[in-house]
């Protein structure tokens, strides 16, 4: 492809800010990390410490010959390893040790067949920064950001790698005492190169260097998909900030030229990219879902000693941490190069028309989501936004009818009595209901939070002093996820004001489509039943806990002690049992069952409250009896708001989401494992099959009604569809594309959308996880679930 770049447009301040970022560059914000790259070998470029013009690829270089000599000395560990296994036979872990040298070979041949290319690369990329600092200034604290992110991810792979040592050298030196030498440990722990090599000082400064470069490989491949990833979304994100700031103020057809050029330079740049370090990020994630299952494989086994536990758990979350951030950094790109075509929608009819449609087909062989950015910006004469949701109410909305406040204002107040949504003036208007830091009802949620907290942390602790049990793990889920849940309500809080405005002022524009019918019913019912059976549910874990505490000895002298023992061993196993602490965390394991039950029921209700909406609109299509191009346009426009206001809901409470389908489905998963198990008394059985009923309902009720939005906003396609030619319009053509191109309904910070395909995909992913613990851990089947001696053992 050749990218030709438009000719530079700068007035005079433009070209003093030009100027002055001049030196404001990708080449010079990573440069620190360049220089870091070539100490191992990679991208050996010449001149890198220069300017971005200077820097080239020669192959008659010391850089080349030392990344050679790297990609020798890491073939012969890996034909090590391999004779080793044929040797001795190959079993998991010696696999792991070849893959994880293999990962490390190919790194350093993609490393130095891009940096063949780098230079041009980074020409590219600089003139892309040069052309738009005359515009949208650089990224701010792009340099600081991406120093924290190289020094965090690099100091998180130092301490793993050093807690690995650590863990070995404590092992060796509990199996061999005084007899323990230096010898030994560079054997046990480089047997494949000590079973044909003789152990010396170079032997083994060689196997440490080999090991030592092969992790900084492994980490630093992750840190550069990271800051590359992190530099190109705050320049889509710049594009998107520029729309919304102007967006009221536009009236040059030049402007839109602008923003077409700009979004169309970082599009050709983010495919140059890709093409050359695709082949890195696939290889990235293939080692880190390796390592993660060898990780996973390794919990089967019982891991000794505090150092063991500690540099296990400490492996186990830094895999997961970067498989984790290179997704979500990589997948911010694509988000933020999205973002324009929520304001493009909102272009008036005016600014529309079907010959310049037409004549921008040229770009069909660009992504969906390009063709429609292309389309719209070549159309555009001028932005007249027909569709303004950013309200500021200094008074209520002459609106009477009940509307989403009305509906759930009573589940809120419900809500604070377990000290979730602090919020105050519940009971009033729109307007009056606010959101304060010093306030009693913040603290009360706050203690809440840490309350969780603090149960996660004696959950940790206690699996790392008796070692991991899986039947308990759903214990240390559930204060883990009601912890994040937690927080996360906390800021829904923070912006539910906002939310009621946008959905107050939807409302208003469609208050033509008549009141919602037993709607407020619905909510009141809704909350009653989930509130009502989650009582029943937690009453009977009381019960429970109390039959299994009668089997301590000892219980008709103290009931207290042993019923809170058993119901809570995460505590008073590791601390001195009283009864103030007791009821303490009692009352606080009771208003975190609420947090978990509330977060269900939020998600449930909103996503309920929309489908009512866009039922509307449905409704009205069913029964619209005109075809003129003014009943499309407002179709069209009530659309657009409802999907703004969807996605608007769907911004504050997608975490949210993603925790509660977290918690909801590592739960069943171990609710599943355990009901093979035997339970002993009929308090027992009914609890279990009860809670598990409890929880199978609430993971459907969420799932449904997600799914139901989604079905609601895909519906008027059917009518838009079966429009006779002699009355479709533009109108209708740019409706079937936002509704086609732009999904509605409940997702989980983006990682999936709540539809009945997804229930499948939920379930098959529950038996492939619930088959894999029955596979690895055969030892808890017909094991009897009853209260044991050990939880009776207290402090």
């Amino acid at each position: 492809m050749v990218y030709v770049v438009p000719h530079e447009k700068l007035t005079d301040t433009n070209q003093t800010r030009s100027k002055y970022n001049s030196q404001e560059n990708i080449f010079n914000s990573i440069k620190f990390f360049m220089v870091f790259c070539q100490v191992l070998g990679l991208l050996p470029q010449e001149n890198i410490t220069t300017t971005q013009n200077q820097v080239h690829f020669k192959w008659k270089s010391w850089k080349v010959l030392y990344t050679v000599f790297l990609i020798g000395m890491t073939i012969f560990a890996l034909v090590v390893c391999f004779l080793d296994g044929l040797y001795s036979g190959y079993v998991f872990t010696a696999l792991a040790t070849n893959i994880f040298y293999a990962g490390a070979l190919v790194t350093l041949i993609l490393y130095l067949r891009l940096a063949r290319s780098w230079s041009k690369l980074i020409l590219l990329w600089c003139r892309v920064d040069r052309m738009m600092n005359s515009v949208y200034d650089y990224p701010k604290s792009l340099n600081k950001r991406l120093y924290i992110v190289a020094s965090v991810y690099l100091t998180l792979g130092l301490v793993d790698h050093g807690l690995s040592v650590l863990n070995k050298y404590n092992n060796m030196y509990k199996l061999y005492g005084d007899a323990y030498t230096a010898e030994t440990f560079y054997r046990e722990s480089f047997p494949q190169l000590f079973r044909f090599v003789a152990f010396n000082p170079v032997s083994a400064t060689v196997c440490c260097f080999l090991q030592v470069h092969a992790t900084l490989t492994w980490i630093t491949s992750d840190i550069f998909i990271i800051l590359l990833s992190i530099a190109l979304a705050l320049r889509f994100k710049q594009i998107s900030e520029r729309l919304i700031n102007e967006q009221k103020n536009i009236k040059s057809y030049d402007f839109w030229i602008e923003i077409r050029e700009d979004y169309d330079r970082l599009s050709v740049l983010c495919k140059e990219l890709d093409k050359h370090i695709s082949y890195i990020t696939l290889l990235s994630f293939s080692i880190n879902i390796f390592l993660l299952l060898v990780q996973l494989y390794h919990s089967l086994e019982t891991v000794h000693g505090f150092i063991g536990q500690t540099y296990f758990i400490f492996s186990f979350m830094h895999i997961i941490t970067k498989i984790v951030s290179v997704s979500l950094y990589a997948a911010w790109v694509n988000d933020e190069s999205l973002e324009p075509a929520d304001i493009l929608n909102s272009v008036p009819v005016s600014a529309y028309n079907t010959e310049v449609f037409t004549e921008c087909r040229s770009f069909n062989k660009q992504p969906r989501v390009l063709i429609e950015f292309y389309t719209t910006m070549k159309i555009i004469k001028k932005n007249k936004s027909e569709v303004s949701v950013n309200l500021e109410l200094d008074k209520p909305l002459a609106f009477h009818q009940n509307g989403f406040h009305e509906n759930i204002r009573f589940v809120i107040i419900m809500a604070q009595f377990f000290g979730v949504m602090p919020l105050h003036n519940i009971r009033e208007s729109i307007h009056e209901v606010k959101f304060k830091w010093k306030s009693f009802r913040l603290t009360y949620s706050v203690y809440n939070t840490v309350a969780t907290f603090v149960n996660s942390v004696f959950w940790v602790t206690k699996f790392a002093v008796d070692g991991l049990v899986v039947d308990e793990t759903a214990q240390m889920a559930f204060y883990v996820c009601n912890c994040f849940a937690s927080i996360q309500l906390i800021q829904i809080a923070r912006h539910w004001s906002h939310i009621l405005r946008e959905w107050s002022f939807v409302e208003l524009s469609m208050r033509g489509y008549g009141y919602q019918v037993n709607l407020k019913k619905t909510f009141v019912v809704l909350a009653s039943l989930f509130m009502g059976v989650g009582l029943v549910e937690h009453m009977l874990f009381i019960l429970n806990s109390v039959y299994q505490a009668k089997n301590c000895k000892g219980y008709d002298e103290a009931p207290f002690k042993y019923f809170f023992g058993v119901s809570f061993p995460n505590i008073f196993t590791l601390v001195v049992y009283d009864h103030w602490i007791g009821f303490i965390v009692k009352f606080f394991n009771t208003t975190a069952t609420f947090t978990w039950i509330y977060t269900d029921l939020l998600i449930t209700l909103i996503s309920i409250g929309l489908t009512a909406r866009f039922k509307q609109i449905v409704w009205r299509l069913e029964n619209n009896k005109v075809m003129h191009e003014k009943f499309w346009k407002e179709i069209r426009q009530d659309y657009h708001r409802l999907y703004h206001l969807s996605k608007t809901v769907e911004k504050h409470i997608a975490l949210l989401v993603l925790i509660s389908y977290i918690h909801n489905i590592f739960f069943l998963c171990i609710q599943l494992y355990n009901s093979i198990g035997e339970r002993s008394g009929i308090i027992e059985s009914v609890y279990f099959f009860f809670s598990f009923g409890f929880l199978v309902l609430r993971l459907l009720a969420v799932s449904m009604y997600g799914a139901w939005l989604n079905d609601e906003a895909r519906k008027p396609l059917e009518f838009l569809y079966a429009v006779p030619s002699e009355h479709y319009c533009t109108e209708i053509n740019r409706l079937i594309e936002q509704i086609y191109t732009n999904p509605v309904g409940i997702t989980g910070s983006g990682f999936f959308l709540v539809t009945k395909n997804f229930l499948l995909q939920m379930a098959g992913t529950i038996v492939t996880f619930e088959l894999m613990i029955f596979q690895f851990a055969p030892v808890a089947k017909y094991q009897p679930n009853v209260n044991t001696t050990y939880n009776c053992n207290l402090r």
